[in-house]
C-alpha cells in the first residue's frame, strides 16, 4: 500500500513539470485535490460562516425544493442555494475541493512558463492552506472564487488564442460565479478593461475584439435571469442581491471610534430599521435602499472618516494575513478561543467584533476564559495564518512592483494584478474579514515568487558590491 501510494505521488509530481499542459493540469489537480481531502479529514467542515449558511442559504435551498416559506426572495443570490438544493449536502464540500483544485491547476499551467523559479510557485499552490480552508467552508465564496479564477484564466486564453468558444466558457464561469457572489462584478469589470487595452494594442485587433465581446455578451446573458427575477419581485432591476446596502452601511462600523456610532453587527442593522418603525427586513429590497441611502449620507457627512476607514481596512487586509481554517473544538473551547482572538484583535486594532465583546462581558466570560491544550494549539495555528499571511502579502506587494517591467510583454500578469488590486479594493471599500483575502493566496502567489526572486537578486548585487569595495 505504501509503495503504491509513493509511486502515485512520484508519477503525479513528474506530471506537474510535463510539457503537455493537460498532463501538468491533471497532475496539479490530483495533488491539490489530495491535499484538500486530507485537510478535510483532519479539520472537518469549517463553521466560520455557519450563521449565513443556516439562516439564509439552507432555507432558500429548502424553498427551491418546495419546502417552507420565504418572504424575501432577493437575498441570497440563488446560485449557492440552488447547488444545495440539487446535490446531497454531504457532497458540497467535495465538490468545492474539486473546483478549488481545478483553479489551482489552471493557475499553475498558465503561469509556470512566464515567471522564474516556477518550482516555488508549485510549492505555494500545493500548500495554499487559506485556499483549501475556503473550500472546506459552508460558504458561497468557496465555489464563487474558484469559478472566478477559472474564468480569469479562460478569459486570458480566449484573448490570446482569439477563440470565441473559449470566451463563451470563460463567460459562463464568470456568470455562474456572479450568480453566487456579487463582488466578482469588480473582477468582471477589471477583465473587460484589461481586454479593451489588449485589443487596442494587439497586432490583430479585430481578432481580439471578437472574444472580448463574446465574453461580455455571455456574462450578460448569465446575469439576465437574476435581473429579471429581481425586477419581478421588487419592480427594480439589480444585478446583485438585496443585502449590499446593509453590508456597505455596517462596514463603516469597522472604523474604531467612527463618528457615526455604527457597530459592525447585524443586530445593529435590525435596531437601525426598528428605530424608524417601518418593519422592513434588513435584507429586503426596501431595506437595501434604506441602507444604501444611509451609507451615502454617512459618507457625505464625514468623508474624512470614510477615507480613514478605507485605509484602516486596507492596512488590516495586509497585516491580518489569512484565515487558515479551524481546529475542531467543543463548544466551551470555541468560546474561550473566540474570547482570546477578540482580545488579540482588540490589542492589535485588527477589527475586533465589538458586539461579541460586549456579549462576552455581559455573560461574564470575557475575563475568565481559559484555553485548553487544544485551544492553545488553535490559537497558534490561526496566528500562523496571520503572521505568514502578512509576510506573503508583503512579498506579493514587492512582486507587483517587480513585475512592472514585464507587464507589456506579459498581459497575463497584468490581468492577475488587476484581480489582486480589485479584491483588495473591495475589502478596503466595504467589508473586511481575513477570509475575504484568502483568494490572494492563489492569484497573488506568482507575485510572491517574483518578489522573492527580485529580493534575492538585490541582496546578491549588494553583496557583490561590498566584496568589490
Amino acid at each position: 500500500m505504501d509503495k503504491g501510494l509513493r509511486a502515485f505521488f512520484v508519477n503525479v509530481n513528474g506530471a506537474l513539470d510535463d510539457s503537455d499542459p493537460r498532463r501538468a493540469f491533471m497532475g496539479m489537480f490530483a495533488l491539490c485535490g489530495a491535499v484538500g481531502v486530507a485537510l478535510w479529514a483532519l479539520f472537518g467542515t469549517g463553521s466560520g460562516e455557519n450563521g449565513i449558511f443556516l439562516n439564509h442559504h439552507l432555507p432558500m435551498a429548502q424553498w427551491i425544493n418546495g419546502q417552507g416559506i420565504r418572504h424575501v426572495l432577493t437575498y441570497p443570490l440563488w446560485g449557492y442555494p440552488a447547488l444545495l438544493a440539487l446535490v446531497p449536502r454531504w457532497s458540497v464540500v467535495p465538490l468545492q475541493i474539486g473546483l478549488g483544485a481545478m483553479a489551482l491547476a489552471a493557475i499553475w499551467v498558465r503561469t509556470r512558463a512566464v515567471i522564474p523559479r516556477a518550482g516555488w510557485l508549485k510549492v505555494l499552490l500545493l500548500l495554499a492552506l487559506p485556499w483549501h480552508a475556503l473550500a472546506l467552508s459552508q460558504w458561497s465564496m468557496a465555489p464563487a472564487m474558484s469559478l472566478g479564477v477559472l474564468g480569469v484564466v479562460g478569459f486570458e486564453r480566449a484573448l490570446r488564442t482569439s477563440r470565441a468558444g473559449q470566451a463563451v466558457m470563460a463567460g459562463v464561469a464568470f456568470g455562474a460565479a456572479l450568480n453566487v457572489r456579487s463582488e466578482l462584478l469588480l473582477w468582471t469589470v477589471g477583465c473587460i478593461v484589461c481586454g479593451v487595452q489588449f485589443a487596442m494594442r494587439a497586432e490583430r485587433s479585430r481578432r481580439t475584439w471578437k472574444p472580448l465581446l463574446t465574453f461580455v455578451a455571455t456574462v450578460a446573458l448569465c446575469l439576465a435571469p437574476w435581473a429579471l427575477w429581481y425586477r419581478a419581485h421588487t419592480g427594480r432591476t439589480s444585478l446583485v442581491s438585496s443585502n449590499g446596502g446593509m453590508v456597505a452601511y455596517l462596514s463603516l462600523g469597522q472604523l474604531p471610534g467612527n463618528p457615526w456610532g455604527i457597530v459592525a453587527d447585524d443586530a445593529f442593522a435590525v435596531a437601525f430599521l426598528r428605530a424608524r418603525a417601518d418593519g422592513v427586513d434588513p435584507v429586503s429590497d426596501a431595506g437595501d435602499q434604506r441602507f444604501a441611502a444611509a451609507f451615502r449620507d454617512a459618507i457625505r457627512e464625514h468623508p474624512g472618516a470614510f477615507a480613514r476607514k478605507i485605509l484602516h481596512n486596507g492596512r488590516n487586509a495586509v497585516l491580518g494575513g489569512f484565515h487558515v481554517g479551524e481546529v475542531p473544538l467543543d463548544a466551551d473551547e470555541r468560546v474561550a478561543l473566540d474570547v482570546v482572538k477578540e482580545r488579540i484583535k482588540l490589542a492589535a486594532g485588527l477589527n475586533p467584533n465589538q458586539a461579541e465583546i460586549a456579549q462576552y462581558k455581559a455573560q461574564g466570560v470575557w475575563e475568565n476564559a481559559r484555553l485548553s491544550g487544544r485551544g492553545v494549539f488553535a490559537v497558534a495555528f490561526q496566528a500562523s495564518g496571520v503572521l505568514l499571511g502578512a509576510l506573503f502579502l508583503g512579498m506579493m506587494g514587492v512582486g507587483l512592483c517587480a513585475a512592472l517591467p514585464r507587464w507589456r510583454k506579459e498581459p497575463w500578469l497584468v490581468l492577475l494584478a488587476s484581480v489582486v488590486v480589485l479584491q483588495l479594493a473591495s475589502v478596503a471599500l466595504f467589508q473586511y474579514q481575513p477570509r475575504h483575502v484568502n483568494v490572494l493566496s492563489v492569484v497573488g502567489a506568482p507575485f510572491v515568487v517574483l518578489g522573492v526572486d527580485a529580493a534575492g537578486r538585490l541582496i546578491r548585487r549588494v553583496a557583490a558590491r561590498k566584496r568589490a569595495v
